[in-house]
């Protein structure tokens, strides 16, 4: 089957792949077995020990004849290169023959790489042909047009299964993707005077159906590496008219329909070998099947969005089931400068981003929890759109993203790991609470899924909530784990209490498993901050808070002053405290003035890209400094007057100081779902908005 699909389970080609309505169940075993004769007609096989048979739950599948065994390493199925169908038949390359379809040189010319369209009007035009077609055995035996169209999520009822999950998104850019397709192709054909373009035969419902049969049926064409035009596309074969055009079609690849190779049922711990000869394709299975036993292929994995998309069903246990995170590098933007420097191994050429199911293998495999449902890509990307400017420079001169370099073991500094971990719990509570809210299961009053259809896209977008959801409160723990000092089994009980919600089945067992990447109580509120400072600092810390916001409340009404700004302020004006007491030698504790010291050497003090002071304004447009930052210095006068000039704080609100501690703070802070702020706040009833702001503080050994 098509390499670029996943199928699962034990679902049939005809009833489960493309949702067979009751026209395809009429149909008797008479055309598949008339497809085996013809196959063997032209030098195929089947084994004799192995039946055709149809089943409603089944569809059409292969099973061991009563009293028959078929043993290990037995070959069950052949599929010779004479009925193929792929490309090089409508190119008319030998030995694979066009069997009297023709179409006009400049349309070969023009889509001759483009080998999705060219196959999908060859087969729409063997379809038209009828009994006439040399092909004829096996298309009786495909799902029909009006299967296909039964497939589609077009009515409104239908489309309200899918709305607000990928799988909408995706259906209807594959629709606009075809519908292009199929206009500009017949638009063509029609100016070169094809009859059935001319004539309005071909239409966009046959053209779709041909995309699906090559799009769920299909092999991709590594399995004609042995045969006369791949070795032509190799480097021996360069003096070949034909050696460039091969050449690129083997290279990017394209679909093979072998009849009768895709009659078996997919069960993914079948055990089958592929066997890609000169001039057949046969399968090999590798296990004992006996008497009324049936038989499977096993095509690999495919997850449940890809299932209903090409297929019409789904899986309710599905070990390969995700979801799909769409990311992309703007140009310009750090993502972009980074998909420039060397692929790691862990990355694939299209970067895609998944979150897994607890149960996908690759998860299983995990040892780290920060890891375990996040494909590398995920991680990598986020990490370097959420990177501060230390960050970036740094994988700027190694030419290699932080995720490259440092995961999972290799971490010292945890800031972007975590960082990266709460925009992702951000974003997956998002998309599961979307989706929740257009589920019609869950409207008022509640609509019940009556097809079986409707029912399968239930199961889908309810996989899809609950692996969001897990992934949300993964990310919790482990934030939550870096800004306390609790025991992960005491954490969990906390969360249980105050995160309800995000405790999914079976994750409190999974993050018990799993090893850390970060560590404890390294992530701190600006009041946990505070408390790391020695007590008499500590305290006048809090009370220049107080003078600062008694001010700024004068000029701002509460309401109008987010709790982040209030926050960012606490932590500005404890860094300046911090700046000045390791200069002035004050006693600090080593993690402090650890800290004080590497941060400076980051962002010095005097450095004026970092103590910049705002002029009043105005500001062109773009270029508007933080209005929170702009209330506290301006803030910063009255509360001066009012210590004194001998106080030992008016030192913290120099102005430039205040301004190197707000940009050290934005830079190693960490943006967080409010619910993490909330959880560890002294005051969580004054924690208010989407989302809280937290400082980085490592430990040092």
């Amino acid at each position: 089957m098509n390499n670029t699909a996943d199928e699962q389970g034990s679902a049939s080609h005809d009833s489960a792949k493309l949702s067979v309505t009751s026209k395809s169940e009429e149909r008797t075993l008479d055309n598949h077995k008339q497809l085996a004769q013809w196959v063997a007609r032209h030098g195929g096989f089947i084994h004799p020990n192995l039946r055709l048979k149809y089943a409603p739950n089944k569809g059409y599948h292969g099973v061991v004849a009563d009293g028959a065994t078929i043993t290990a390493h037995a070959r069950v199925v052949v599929c010779p290169i004479s009925i193929m169908m792929s490309a090089l038949n409508v190119l008319n390359i030998a030995p694979f023959e066009q069997h009297g379809t023709s179409f006009p040189e400049p349309f070969l010319q023009r889509y001759q790489s483009a080998t999705d369209t060219l196959q999908a009007f060859f087969l729409m035009e063997q379809y038209l042909l009828g009994d006439k077609s040399f092909w004829a055995p096996y298309i009786r035996t495909l799902p029909t047009v009006e299967d296909v169209d039964a497939a589609q999520f077009e009515a409104e009822e239908d489309l309200a299964w899918i709305r607000g999950t990928n799988l909408e998104v995706a259906l209807a850019a594959q629709n606009r993707k075809w519908l292009h397709q199929f206009e500009d192709v017949n638009r063509m054909l029609m100016e070169l005077d094809w009859n059935n373009a001319r004539n309005g035969a071909y239409d966009y419902r046959l053209f779709r159906w041909a995309s699906k049969i090559f799009g769920t049926r299909s092999f991709v064409s590594t399995v004609l590496d042995d045969t006369a035009p791949a070795d032509k596309a190799r480097p021996l074969g360069r003096k070949d008219p034909n050696h460039q055009l091969l050449y690129k079609l083997f290279s990017e690849r394209f679909a093979v329909l072998l009849p009768l190779l895709d009659i078996l049922n997919h069960k993914p711990a079948a055990l089958v070998e592929w066997q890609a000869r000169v001039d057949f394709v046969g399968l090999q299975i590798d296990e004992d099947y006996t008497s009324g036993q049936e038989v499977f292929n096993n095509y690999g994995p495919l997850d449940n969005e890809a299932l209903l998309m090409s297929y019409g069903f789904v899986l309710e246990d599905n070990p390969y089931e995700h979801v799909l995170i769409s990311i992309n590098a703007h140009p310009g933007t750090p993502l972009e400068i980074a998909r420039t420097w060397p692929l790691d191994d862990r990355s694939n050429e299209t970067f895609n981003c998944y979150i897994y199911e607890m149960i996908h293998h690759l998860v299983k495999e995990s040892r780290y929890i920060e890891r375990a449902l996040f494909s590398f890509d995920l991680l990598d990307s986020i990490s370097v759109m959420i990177s501060n400017e230390r960050e970036f420079q740094a994988m700027s001169t190694r030419r290699q993203t932080l995720m490259s370099s440092s995961l999972p073991e290799k971490f010292d500094d945890f800031r972007n790991m975590l960082a990266t971990l709460a925009q992702i719990m951000y974003d997956s509570g998002s998309r599961a609470r979307r989706i929740q809210a257009t589920d019609p299961s869950r409207a008022n009053p509640p609509i019940e899924a009556r097809t079986q259809k409707q029912k399968n896209a239930q199961i889908y977008r309810h996989k899809q909530v609950s692996i969001l959801q897990t992934a949300e409160g993964v990310c919790a723990f482990v934030l939550l784990n870096a800004s306390t000092d609790q025991q992960a089994s005491d954490l969990l009980l906390s969360m249980r209490v105050k995160l309800a919600e995000m405790i999914t089945p079976g994750l409190e067992e999974f993050c018990v498993r799993l090893q850390f990447i970060t560590r404890r109580n390294e992530l701190f509120t600006a009041a946990s901050l505070i408390h790391l400072f020695p007590s008499p600092q500590a305290n006048s810390v809090r009370s220049c808070l107080r003078d600062i916001e008694s001010v700024i409340l004068e000029a701002v009404p509460h309401h109008m002053r987010p709790h982040s700004d209030k926050v960012k302020t606490s932590i500005a004006i404890s860094l300046s405290s911090l700046c000045q007491a390791y200069r002035s030698r004050t006693q600090l504790p080593f993690r402090l003035a650890s800290w004080f010291e590497e941060i400076s050497s980051s962002y010095p003090p005097e450095d004026p890209n970092w103590n910049y002071v705002p002029p009043p304004g105005p500001w062109a447009p773009g270029e508007e400094p933080p209005q929170a930052l702009m209330y506290l210095l301006d803030s910063l006068p009255k509360v001066k007057d009012s210590l004194g000039k001998d106080s030992a704080m008016t030192a913290w609100l120099d102005p430039e100081k205040v301004c190197w501690a707000w940009n050290v703070m934005e830079e190693e802070g960490v943006r967080v779902p409010i619910e993490i702020e909330r959880f560890v706040s002294e005051d969580p009833a004054q924690v208010e908005g989407l989302f809280g702001f937290m400082i980085y503080c490592r430990q040092y050994d």
